[in-house]
């Protein structure tokens, strides 16, 4: 194989699919494709036409056959891992008949989470709001609106595969929970043998409840309450300053410990995402809880911005950085993927 059709075998479905629509209508693509489509603005569309219409027909027709064979048509809303809780913010708002034909084109089990939690405040109050005229939509308009209820979302095939992260991508939302646990649990470890002054600074700063249970986690004596007082003169470590500041904003936020330490790790997730397409953030979001992720939203816009060298609540991140953040990341996600394939009981070790 050329290394032309190489290339061409290697692109995304989506792009695939736009090639094969304009080789069957004869059109090379124009200059403003990529406005037109945002899905197409990274992709040199015009060089893969020109590679694929360069090769001999049969050849054309042999990798149209292995494209269609390598593409499993599934509907897309099974295609697309959702937190039930994105779509009852998406669906919040409408009115009861729209809802009503919103729910008839989701999974079973996403429909009635959405259901019971938002019918009380979204079903008639008047006689006159009658829906029972609402009925199932025809196959093909039913497909154009799943693709429009769908459409806000990432699917993960058109993400880059080559990332260290993409493995995250097939993680559940409660494995990505578990993960960010972990990580913000080894945060608060190096944080607490540090004995540095950013742990001063950071008891200094918090309530007395608050600094009690850090002191806790870091395995300090308790001394009472602890008012602010004078910084010690020193200079600070800047990753440790980090840490801290994502510790004081996950206390800010507040819920027990297990939520606290997961939004430290959500926040570590948030610096190494911040050097990636923002498409990355929305893949994991999605599947976790909408609240939840407004926070790392949030935190991954600091990250990418300090990327840019303007600093950001005073200081700025390096690319080592965010390498570093990758590899905390990529070590928690092997833990997670060796638990995945650990024999169950009853099974071969």
């Amino acid at each position: 194989m050329s290394a032309s059709a190489r290339n061409l075998g290697e692109v995304r479905a989506f792009t695939r699919g736009f090639l094969l629509a304009m080789d069957w209508a004869g059109q090379a693509p124009k200059g403003d494709l990529g406005e037109r489509v945002p899905q197409l603005a990274d992709e040199d569309m015009n060089s893969l036409y020109q590679s694929f219409r360069a090769l001999p027909a049969e050849s054309r027709k042999s990798m149209r056959i292995t494209w269609a064979k390598r593409d499993t048509l599934r509907r897309v809303d099974e295609a697309t891992d959702l937190h039930p809780s994105w779509m009852k913010e998406a669906l919040r708002n409408e009115p009861p008949a729209l809802f009503l034909l919103a729910l008839g084109e989701l999974s079973p089990d996403l429909a009635r989470s959405v259901l019971r939690d938002l019918w009380p405040q979204i079903r008639p109050k008047q006689p006159g709001d009658a829906v029972a005229d609402v009925r199932p939509l025809s196959p093909a308009h039913a497909g154009a609106f799943r693709r429009k209820l769908f459409a806000p979302y990432v699917h993960f095939a058109d993400l880059e595969r080559e990332d260290e992260l993409h493995p995250l991508l097939s993680f559940t939302g409660a494995e990505i929970w578990l993960m960010v646990q972990e990580l913000g649990r080894c945060e608060v470890e190096v944080l607490a043998e540090s004995g540095s002054a950013s742990v001063t600074r950071l008891l200094a700063g918090m309530s007395p409840t608050d600094s009690a249970r850090m002191r806790k986690w870091l395995g300090l004596p308790q001394v009472g309450d602890i008012g602010p007082g004078p910084e010690p003169e020193t200079n600070a470590d800047p990753d440790l300053e980090r840490s801290t500041a994502y510790i004081r904003a996950s206390f800010s936020i507040g819920g027990d410990d297990n939520q606290i330490v997961g939004l430290i790790g959500l926040a570590i997730l948030a610096e190494a995402l911040g050097s990636r397409p923002i498409a990355y953030t929305q893949a994991v979001a999605q599947r976790m809880s909408y609240d939840l992720t407004r926070h790392l939203f949030h935190w991954q816009a600091k990250a990418a911005t300090a990327l840019t060298g303007k600093p950001v609540d005073g200081t700025a991140y390096s690319a080592d950085f965010v390498e570093k953040r990758t590899v905390q990341i990529r070590e928690c996600m092997n833990v997670i993927l060796k638990a995945r394939r650990k024999p169950g009981r009853g099974e071969e070790a």
